[in-house]
Order: structure tokens, then sequence, then C-alpha cells
């Protein structure tokens, strides 16, 4: 599946327009949080200490005028790890999340001065989420199990940038995420749907 996800990316990302006029490239850091919602009051704690939206991205794009520009992109959206240990039975339940996506976006930049600019866009992907989930009793390996979702993304950004010279810049801002059929499950019961997702992000861009 991971081979799938990097070829489909790099189909989006080579298939963009070719009469675009000025190719860019960016990588970018993200750190949020997961919106949440569990069937069982007793899983929030759980969903709570899994829900870290942090992620780094690879985009490859170019302007196709001053004001608008288009991109595709391949996203690793982090892992989020969580240890439960029960003293009275004995249990030690050990809990693994991550998640990939790619897709495509387009921004409008709204340019301040030849070098400050404000951006707004939106973005539609497909993404891949896993959960691992491994028990222990007594020190012996009881079971584990693993649920994986699939499915559309849909995300709103806004933000601004800075270009330090003709070709670097860096920008800053605000995304949110939707996530379609995200529940994840411990073997056939639900555990918590990650709904969507609210991140920061910073990146480093380079205009050739």
């Amino acid at each position: 599946m991971r081979k799938h996800l990097l070829i489909a990316a790099t189909a989006a990302v080579v298939s963009l327009p070719s009469f675009a006029n000025s190719p860019y490239v960016a990588v970018e850091l993200a750190g949020g949080a997961y919106n949440t919602s569990v069937s069982e009051a007793e899983d929030q704690t759980i969903a709570d200490n899994l829900d870290n939206a942090g992620a780094i991205a690879i985009k490859a794009g170019s302007y196709l005028n001053d004001n608008v520009r288009v991109y595709g992109y391949l996203q690793y959206n982090g892992e989020s790890e969580l240890t439960y240990i029960d003293p009275f039975a004995a249990e030690v339940a050990k809990f693994r999340l991550e998640g990939y996506q790619f897709g495509a976006g387009t921004d409008y930049v709204y340019h301040l001065d030849n070098s400050f600019y404000l951006l707004a866009g939106g973005s539609l992907g497909f993404y891949q989420s896993e959960l691992e989930t491994s028990v222990n009793i007594s020190g012996l390996s009881i079971a584990t199990t693993t649920s994986k979702n699939s499915g559309l993304t849909y995300g709103l950004n806004a933000g601004m940038g800075y270009m330090f010279t003709d070709h670097f810049g860096m920008e800053a801002g605000y995304r949110f995420n939707y996530y379609s059929g995200n529940e994840h499950k411990i073997g056939n019961e639900p555990l918590a749907k990650f709904n969507s997702s609210n991140q920061g992000y910073i990146n480093a861009t380079y205009k050739f």
C-alpha cells in the first residue's frame, strides 16, 4: 500500500499543467490535534492520547500567474503511541497510530508588496490511517489487531509568506482537514472517530 501511495502521489505532481510558468517546491512541518468522538466515555482518554496530528509534507507545483498556484503533495501524518497499564489485571495495552496522504491543491496569493503576501486555498486528497493494538497479560502476548481506514480528505488553509530572495521564502499558517470514514476499531469494537484535524504549519519554499 505504501508503494501505491508513493506512485499515486508522484503521478499527482507530474500531471500538473505543463503551461505553468513558475515551478516551486516546498517542505512543510505541521503540528496540531485531531478532533475525535467516541461512543464509550472510557475510550476518550485513549483517543485524547492518540490525537497528535503532526505531519511532514513535500509539495511540488507551479504558479499559473502572479496570484494562483497549483500543487501536488505527499504527506506523512506522523506516529502516535500510547501504553496503557492496568496493574490490577496485569494487563498492558499498546496503541500505535500512523497515516499517510497525498493529493492536490490550489492557493490564491495576494501580494502586499514585493516580498510579503497572504494566501488562502484548499486541497483534495486520499488518506490511509492505521491503528495497531497489542495486548499483553502477565508478560504474554495475547492479541494484536490492526484497524485500517482510507478515503477522501478535504483541506482548507490560510496563511502568510515572505520571500527573502527571488527564489527562497517561508510560509506559516493554519489548516483544517476533514477525513471521511476515519473510524478506528479494536477488533470489532469501535474505539474512536478521527473526524478532522486542526494544524499550524510552517514551510520553506523555493521558486525556480
